[in-house]
C-alpha cells in the first residue's frame, strides 16, 4: 500500500454523524445563495429549515403564551368593533337581544303563540335579561324609549312600584308624554280598578287619549273600547265612534263597534253610514283577495251583522244563505242566520197600522236555522205576552198551524209551553218529543222536557238527566242549562252536584238572581250559614248593580229624548218587544195568526 492510500483510508472511515455534519455544513454554505437554486432545491431547503426550526423550539413554553394572546386579540377585536359602531346601533342590537329573550317582536309587542313565561326562566336567564335592559339604558343617553323598556322590564319582574314611578315621569298627568308610557299607565289604572281600587276617570282618559293619539303601536281592543266608553258617557258620541273606527283598522274585532254606539243612541242615519263603510270594505276584500276560509267566514259574519244592526235582515239573510251553501256545518253562520230571522220576526210585529200582525213563519225559520239558539226563548215569550198561547180559540189556531210545514215547530213549542203552564205535563212532553224527532238538537225543547221530567208526579230523574246532557253537549257552558242541571240534581237530593252546577252557572252569568237564591237555599239546608251569608251579600250587590244599570239606562233615554225632540228623516227605528199587557187580551182578535203569509 502506498503512502497516498495510507493517508486516505482514515478519512473514508469517518463516523456517520461526522459525515452528516459535514454535509449540513456544505448545504448551509450552498443555501447562503438561494438565488442560484432551482425551485425543487429551494423547496427542499425551506422544508429542511422549518423542520430544524420546529425541532429546536420550546413548544411547552409557547403553549402557555398562545391562549392569552388569542384572548387578547379577540377582546381587542370586540373593542374595535364596538368603537366602530355608533351608540344607536349598539342600543338597537341590545334591544333586539332583550326583546328576543323575553318573547317580544321587533315592535315591542308579544309574539303570536309565544306567551311570556317568567316562571319558566332560571335566575341566570333573568339576570341576563335584566343586564340587557340596563345596558339599553346606559346606551340610551336619557332616551325615553330606553327608560320605558327598562321600566317595562321592572314591571315584568314584579317591581310594579318602580315601573310605575318611571312611567309617570315619562307620561305626566298634566301633559302629553311618551305614548308607550301613557298606554302602560292606562292599562295599569284599569287593572287597579278591576281589583276594587278607586281610580281617577279623568286621569285614565288623559292617558288613553295620549296613547291612542299615536299610530306607532297597535293597542289592544280594550284600550279603544275603554276610551270610547268614557267619551260615550260624556255624550261625545261621534268622538267615541271615531276612536272605535280607528281601532277597527288595526283589530277587526272592533269593526261593528261604531255601529253599536250609534244604535244605542238611536242615531240610525249615522249607524247606517258606519255600517255601509264596514260592508263596502269587507265586500271589497272578499272580491279582490283569496282569503283563507276562516277569514272569509269572519268577513261574511261581520257584513251580515252590520246589516242586522241597521234593521236590514232581508239583505243579511240571502248573503248568509249563500255562504252556508259552501260551509253548511259552520255554527257561527247558522247562528247569525237564526238571529236574522229573529230580527225579521220582531220587525213583523209592527206593521204600518200598528196592529202587530205576527208572522210565525219567520220565527220557525230561526228555529230551523239554529236549533241550539237559546235566544229564541225571548221571541216565544213575546208571543206568550201577546196571548197567542192563551185561550181555547188561540190554542185551536195553533193546532191548525201544526199542519203547515212553515210554522209547525213554533206552534208545537207554544202548545208545549201552554201545557207546561197549565201543568198538563204529558201533553206538553209529547209536543217536545215531536219537535225533537225533527230537530234533535233543539236546546229549548231538551231543557223544558228535562224540567217536565222532574215536575211530574213520579219524577223520572234518569230521563231528565238524559235530556239535559244532550242539551249541554250541543250548548256547553250555557248558564241556563247549568241552572236546569242543578235543579235536576237538587230534585234527586244530590246537593253537592246541584251546588257545583249552580256555581258554574253563576260563574258564566253572575247576574242570575234565581240561581243565586237556589244556591243560598242549598247552603242553608246544609247548615253552612257562613257560605249562605256570602251568597246573600253577593245577591244584594248584584241587585244593586242591576238597579243602577236600569237607572242609568232610563237617564240616558231621557237625555237622548231631550236632546233630540224630532227624529232624523228616514231613520229606521229598531223594533222593540211589546210590553206585557195589563189587560187580558181579546182572544177573538188573534185569528190573524193563521192568516199570516209563509216565507
Amino acid at each position: 500500500m502506498d503512502e497516498a492510500d495510507s493517508i486516505k483510508a482514515p478519512q473514508d472511515e469517518l463516523p456517520e454523524d461526522d459525515v452528516a455534519f459535514e454535509r449540513d455544513i456544505e448545504r448551509t454554505q450552498r443555501v447562503r445563495n438561494l438565488w442560484y437554486l432551482n425551485p425543487v432545491e429551494l423547496a427542499g431547503e425551506l422544508w429542511d429549515f422549518f423542520s430544524l426550526w420546529r425541532k429546536t423550539r420550546n413548544w411547552r413554553a409557547i403553549s402557555f403564551i398562545i391562549p392569552p394572546l388569542l384572548l387578547l386579540f379577540t377582546l381587542g377585536g370586540f373593542i374595535l368593533a364596538g368603537k366602530l359602531k355608533s351608540r344607536e346601533s349598539l342600543r338597537e342590537w341590545y334591544k333586539k337581544q332583550a326583546f328576543e329573550a323575553v318573547g317580544l317582536g321587533p315592535d315591542g309587542l308579544p309574539k303570536e303563540n309565544a306567551p311570556l313565561q317568567v316562571e319558566s326562566r332560571t335566575p341566570e336567564e333573568e339576570s341576563k335579561i335584566d343586564l340587557l335592559f340596563k345596558r339599553i339604558l346606559q346606551l340610551g343617553n336619557e332616551d325615553q324609549d330606553a327608560r320605558y323598556f327598562v321600566a317595562w322590564n321592572n314591571a315584568r319582574m314584579g317591581k310594579t312600584s318602580a315601573a310605575r314611578a318611571t312611567m309617570e315621569t315619562l307620561a305626566p298627568k298634566d301633559r302629553a308624554g311618551l305614548d308607550l308610557a301613557h298606554a302602560w299607565l292606562a292599562e295599569d289604572l284599569f287593572r287597579r280598578s278591576q281589583t276594587g281600587e278607586s281610580v281617577s276617570i279623568e286621569e285614565l282618559e288623559h292617558h288613553l287619549s295620549n296613547a291612542i293619539a299615536s299610530d306607532r303601536q297597535k293597542y289592544s281592543p280594550l284600550m279603544y273600547a275603554l276610551y270610547a266608553k268614557i267619551l260615550e258617557q260624556k255624550n261625545q258620541i261621534d268622538a267615541a265612534a271615531r276612536i272605535l273606527a280607528k281601532g277597527s283598522e288595526k283589530d277587526p274585532l272592533l269593526a261593528l263597534e261604531p255601529v253599536l254606539v250609534y244604535t244605542r243612541h238611536s242615531m240610525q242615519v249615522q249607524a247606517k253610514f258606519a255600517a255601509d263603510l264596514v260592508i263596502s270594505r269587507l265586500k271589497k276584500s272578499l272580491a279582490e283577495s283569496n282569503l283563507p276560509d276562516e277569514e272569509s267566514v269572519k268577513a261574511v259574519l261581520t257584513i251580515a251583522r252590520a246589516f242586522q244592526l241597521t234593521n236590514r235582515p232581508d239583505e243579511s239573510i240571502p248573503f248568509l244563505q249563500n255562504e252556508l251553501r259552501k260551509n253548511q256545518s259552520e255554527p257561527q253562520l247558522r247562528r247569525c242566520l237564526s238571529d236574522a230571522f229573529r230580527l225579521k220576526f220582531r220587525m213583523s210585529l209592527n206593521n204600518e197600522n200598528g196592529k202587530g200582525q205576527v208572522v210565525i213563519d219567520f220565527l220557525n225559520a230561526a228555529i230551523v236555522a239554529d236549533p241550539t239558539n237559546l235566544d229564541i226563548q225571548s221571541e216565544l215569550a213575546i208571543l206568550r205576552e201577546l196571548g197567542i198561547s192563551r185561550g181555547e180559540a188561540n190554542l185551536r189556531n195553533l193546532r191548525t198551524l201544526i199542519a203547515q210545514k212553515g210554522a209547525s215547530h213554533t206552534a208545537r213549542l207554544l202548545l208545549a209551553e201552554a201545557g207546561l203552564m197549565n201543568q198538563e205535563y204529558a201533553n206538553s212532553l209529547a209536543h217536545y218529543e215531536v219537535v225533537l224527532s225533527d230537530l234533535p238538537n233543539m236546546v229549548i225543547a231538551l231543557n223544558n222536557a228535562a224540567m217536565i221530567c222532574i215536575k211530574i208526579d213520579n219524577p223520572n230523574l234518569d230521563r231528565a238527566r238524559g235530556y239535559i246532557s244532550r242539551a249541554l253537549a250541543v250548548a256547553p257552558g250555557s248558564s241556563e242549562l247549568l241552572d236546569s242541571q242543578g235543579d235536576i240534581e237538587a230534585a234527586a237530593k244530590n246537593f253537592d252536584k246541584a251546588k257545583e252546577s249552580y256555581i258554574e252557572a253563576l260563574t258564566k252569568s253572575p247576574e242570575r238572581l234565581t240561581t243565586r237564591e237556589k244556591l243560598v237555599s242549598i247552603y242553608v239546608d246544609a247548615g253552612n250559614e257562613e257560605e249562605a251569608q256570602k251568597q246573600r251579600e253577593m245577591l244584594k250587590l248584584v241587585q244593586e248593580r242591576l238597579r243602577a244599570i236600569q237607572q242609568q239606562s232610563q237617564l240616558s233615554k231621557k237625555t237622548d229624548a231631550a236632546e233630540s225632540t224630532t227624529p232624523p228623516a228616514n231613520a229606521e227605528q229598531e223594533p222593540q218587544a211589546p210590553a206585557k199587557p195589563t189587560e187580558k187580551p181579546n182572544n177573538s182578535n188573534r185569528s190573524d195568526v193563521t192568516d199570516t203569509p209563509k216565507q
